[in-house]
This record gives C-alpha cells, structure tokens and sequence, in this order.
C-alpha cells in the first residue's frame, strides 16, 4: 500500500484518531491485529501502527482499505471524503493501451469526471506494491505532484507506471515504485501522464 509522503496536517491528525477509535471498538469482535491488518493491506506492522498513531497521513487508498477491513463507511476516517466518494463502472484497458471491452465496478475518492478509467495490470513488474491482476485507476485530468503514482503513456510496447519527480526542459524525472531508483525519460518518448488514484483489486466485471 502506498504510503503519504506529505506532510502531516491538523486533519490528518484528526483523521488518525478517529481511525484508532474504530480500531480500539472494532479489533477485538473482527479478531484484527495489526499484523492481520498488514498482510491485508499489503503493507508492514510498522505502517499499520504509524497510521494507527498520525505519524503518516493516510490516503485515500490506505482509507479505502482500512474501511474495509473494519467495516466502516470511508467517511467515518475521514469526515470531507462523504461527498467525494464514487462507485461506478469505469473502462478498463491493459499496460499496452488495449481496450478490453469491458467495464470493471470500482470505487474511488476524488473529483468525478468521466474520463476516469481502469488498467487492469497484467505484469508481476510491479509487485508486491502491484499486484498482476490488480486495477490502477487513472484520471487524466487532475493533475499531478511530486512523488505521486503515474501512468506514462509511452512509444513503447507497454506503459510505464512510476513515481514523478519532476520536469525539466526536455525530458521528466521519475522513480521507480519498487526500487525507488531514479531514472529520465525524453518528452519525445512520452504521449501522455496520468494520475493513478486507486490501486485496488476488483470482483464484479461486465
């Protein structure tokens, strides 16, 4: 699970109590520690506990799936998210850019707008932050930051997920999202960046 690389907030110190509260009340009726929580939000106890105490603020994919494992609507973590929160069917293409023909049901916090769509990751490249078979969803049109998951589009067989870094005269700085290694890519090379809100692994497909 991705973690926040942004600097701690009064509401994410807010956001952090309110989800130790749910866990205090909730961990012992769903048999939940912290460990159980890790493998199944793929991260380590060590992330658990420093989202359990706001020493990192917690994302919008890490709150989707701690509402899942106990239970909770979104919004009970964090308060704003009532209104930005959509379920829909979104389509779904594959890292070479091949539409797939058909839609996958996800959720996902943010801005609603219909260009929004799924990548199904047919790769183990990008494991365990990825897992093969699971669906990054990308909006082409909210714009990205420093240290932000992307989706490059690129002249090459197979799009390229990465972290930004930055943008200099010719060419974009990007990290890799398992190794962290630094590496450049010409603007020549590069069709199109889009922002991955969501990982998530998705079940109902049409």
């Amino acid at each position: 699970m991705k973690k926040s690389n942004r600097n701690i907030t009064k509401d994410d110190l807010e956001a952090a109590l309110k989800l130790k509260t749910i866990w205090m009340t909730k961990k012992k009726h769903l048999q939940l520690t912290q460990l159980k929580a890790s493998q199944e939000l793929d991260t380590t106890q060590s992330a658990i506990s420093q989202y359990l105490s706001g020493t990192i603020s917690l994302n919008t994919d890490a709150v989707l799936k701690f509402s899942n494992i106990l239970q909770c609507k979104p919004e009970e973590i964090r308060p704003e998210l009532r209104n930005n929160l959509h379920e829909k069917n979104l389509q779904c293409v594959n890292l070479e850019g091949i539409d797939l023909k058909k839609s996958v049901n996800t959720k996902y916090i943010g801005k609603d707008n219909t260009h929004i769509y799924a990548v199904l990751i047919n790769t183990s490249d990008y494991a365990p932050r990825i897992k093969q078979n699971e669906y990054a969803i990308a909006d082409p049109i909210t714009p990205y930051s420093k240290n932000d998951e992307v989706l490059i589009q690129v002249n090459e067989p197979r799009n390229l997920i990465r972290k930004f870094v930055k943008k200099k005269s010719n060419e974009y700085t990007v990290r890799d999202i398992i190794t962290d290694e630094i590496s450049t890519i010409p603007f020549s090379n590069v069709m199109s960046i889009h922002l991955i809100i969501s990982i998530q692994r998705l079940i109902t497909n049409n």
